[in-house]
């Protein structure tokens, strides 16, 4: 009995003094409450939508050890204050747009609306990672049921990216919205009662992170060159675009453009075929270099956010505020 005293005792000593670097010296944060829809049933690993709740803490470890929070709307990005004279603009997009490894007001999206800030318009940074064009579509379509857009962007990161994501879908690509489409997810009793330690202890949130993000897809972004090849051929990756594309076009006609940093001069073109095909906005500036890269790491550091969001302003401006 002693010694089971002890092995109890040393295990508790063991766990709270985790803890304490875990939250205190880490930083990694407690889990914040977030709201579950049904989403994508027929596309695997998207069949639940998680919505964060506003000012929610997450930790990003690429260019950095950084505890940082979603908005107050439980997006990415800086506070957006909308209201009935505002005219929201959904920013869809991957990781790259979602840009979690820079402060939140150093992202893209955050950039794009500080340059608006004298206007009515307000961004929303919707992208997600491994979200391609096609996943993206269910993403605009559910968040509709909140926001209702005025302007629609599509950030088409680059053809390589763009290529590893459609590796995903065997089949053909189907837009039907499931008939539960956006219905509220109510958590199960395991999930409530497994809420209650990850809601107070900041160690036992990590491992259920991870184990979250073992069981899940993630994006392939390590094996991105963002190399000038000409021995990839991307025409049917391009194909399946412009399916996604006549659907954007279809719904939301001339408030719907497109931007892209592909670096390849050659993709570009096929990039611009497409868009000119269906007479969809395009704009384009190769920011995968070196410079605007995190260190050590895959997506955009703030310069690089800086200057996407400098060129969404600028397309948008060029295209509707005249």
């Amino acid at each position: 009995m002693k010694r089971l005293f002890i092995i109890l005792f040393a295990f508790i000593v063991s766990f709270g003094l985790a803890e304490f670097i875990i939250n205190n010296i880490l930083g990694y944060p407690k889990r914040t409450g977030q709201r579950k829809f049904a989403y994508a049933s027929h596309i695997i690993n998207s069949e639940v939508l998680k919505w964060k709740s506003p000012f929610t803490k997450y930790w990003t470890v690429e260019g950095g050890n950084n505890v940082f929070s979603y908005n107050n709307i439980g997006l990415p990005g800086a506070d957006v204050s909308i209201d009935d004279s505002s005219k929201i603009i959904f920013m869809l997009g991957d990781s790259f747009l979602e840009a979690m490894q820079v402060n939140p007001k150093k992202m893209a999206v955050s950039v794009f609306a500080d340059l608006l800030k004298n206007t009515n318009f307000r961004p929303l940074n919707l992208g997600s990672p491994n979200n391609d064009p096609y996943l993206l579509w269910f993403r605009s379509n559910f968040y509709e049921k909140y926001y209702k857009p005025d302007y629609v962007c599509l950030l088409v990161t680059c053809l390589e990216v763009l290529d590893l994501n459609f590796q995903n879908y065997t089949g053909a690509f189907n837009f039907t919205l499931p008939d539960n489409f956006g219905i509220r997810i109510n958590d199960s009793k395991l999930e409530v009662f497994a809420n209650v330690f990850r809601n107070n202890l900041a160690s036992v949130n990590l491992i259920a992170n991870g184990l979250n993000n073992y069981n899940s897809k993630q994006e392939s972004i390590q094996s991105v060159t963002y190399s000038v090849s000409d021995t990839v051929n991307y025409a049917n990756d391009v194909s399946r675009l412009k399916e996604c594309l006549i659907k954007y076009k279809s719904k939301y006609g001339e408030k719907f453009f497109v931007v892209s940093m592909e670096p390849d001069d050659g993709n570009n073109k096929l990039l611009v075929s497409a868009c000119d095909s269906l007479k969809i906005p395009y704009a384009r500036k190769n920011l995968l270099v070196k410079e605007n890269i995190l260190e050590g790491g895959s997506h955009l550091n703030e310069l690089g956010n800086q200057k996407l969001g400098e060129l969404f302003y600028d397309t948008f401006i060029k295209l509707y505020k005249k």
